[in-house]
């Protein structure tokens, strides 16, 4: 769920919240140039850095990444966003999955997920949210 910028995270019962300010942490700690050559191949034009999109089949580059900008954007299918909406398109990783990930490679702790009674017992029993 999302509520304003402010980021929910819905686990059973519990939610865990994520401040603006952590998760721009991750993401001014993460350069999604750096982020990004780790699963494509890029080379710098001009201002921007371009490769082929991991996202579709293309024999010419049209993904392109933005260090002052930190986003990307293919010109061909129109995939686009930032550190974050990237590591979760390509890796098919939920925002939270993502957000552990980059704040690990960045050396950021989060806050660790807590469970009420309620739901570790259904989580035990292998019950799920909804019954």
């Amino acid at each position: 769920m999302q509520r304003g910028r402010e980021e929910y995270i819905r686990k059973g019962d519990g939610c865990v919240y994520y401040p603006d300010e952590l998760i721009e942490e991750v993401r001014m700690k993460n350069d999604i140039v750096d982020v990004i050559s780790g699963y494509v191949k890029l080379q710098k034009k001009g201002a921007n850095y371009f490769g082929l999109c991991p996202f579709h089949n293309e024999k010419s580059p049209s993904f392109s990444v933005s260090s002052g900008k930190q986003m990307y954007y293919c010109f061909g299918c129109g995939a686009g966003g930032n550190v974050l909406t990237f590591v979760m398109e390509y890796e098919n990783y939920t925002f939270q999955e993502a957000l552990q990930m980059l704040a690990d490679r960045a050396g950021v702790t989060l806050p660790k997920i807590e469970y009420g009674k309620e739901a570790r017992a259904r989580q035990n029993t292998g019950q799920g949210f909804w019954r």
